[in-house]
């Protein structure tokens, strides 16, 4: 079975027509590039804070996969969620089978 992908390729965009992305990255209130406005990735240097500007060599190249859509976030925030849950769920039960022994 194969999954339907929602993601839009930065780079391919680039290739294609990189005055496109320029477009798409304008913040046509400030007529400067759209920023981050996520802590999300942050994780990978300051040009990824969240109040930095996306410049699109951020976005293309080996940064193809970073931009994901809004559900594909969800999805992993849910699995991380989920299996930090069952390790301490786990761990509460080892604790309670514990005191139980005692």
């Amino acid at each position: 079975m194969q999954l339907l992908t929602v993601d839009i390729s930065e780079e391919g965009i680039a290739n294609d027509s990189g005055t496109l992305l320029t477009i798409l990255l304008k913040d046509r209130t400030t007529n400067k590039n759209i920023v981050w406005a996520s802590p999300s990735y942050e994780g990978m240097g300051k040009s990824f804070c969240a109040d930095q500007p996306i410049k699109k060599f951020l976005i293309i190249g080996p940064y193809d996969l970073i931009i994901q859509p809004r559900v594909e976030k969800i999805n992993e925030i849910k699995s991380y969620v989920h299996v930090n849950a069952v390790k301490y769920l786990l761990h509460l039960g080892l604790l309670i089978s514990r005191y139980l022994l005692y």
